[in-house]
């Protein structure tokens, strides 16, 4: 996790989150993700943030089960 600043507030960022192959399909990711943002929470965050790209699927299911609202973002 980071802490990122934005205009008046301050937000975690939940970073780099992976799995080994050999472990993936458990809901590993999902509950490292799970434990961090209650991290978060004990202290005092109410908002996070991530991103990830469009063909992460696994990771874009766990954000959605994780009750992130996607936001979508084109660079060109």
């Amino acid at each position: 996790m980071s802490v990122k600043s934005t205009a008046n507030r301050l937000e975690k960022f939940l970073h780099m989150v992976g799995v080994l192959p050999s472990h993936g399909g458990k809901g590993l990711g999902f509950q490292v993700s799970l434990a961090a943002l209650r991290q978060m929470k004990r202290e005092g965050f109410t908002q996070s943030v991530l991103e990830t790209d469009d063909f992460r699927i696994p990771a874009i299911v766990t954000y959605l089960k994780l009750n992130f609202q996607p936001e979508i973002i084109h660079d060109n």
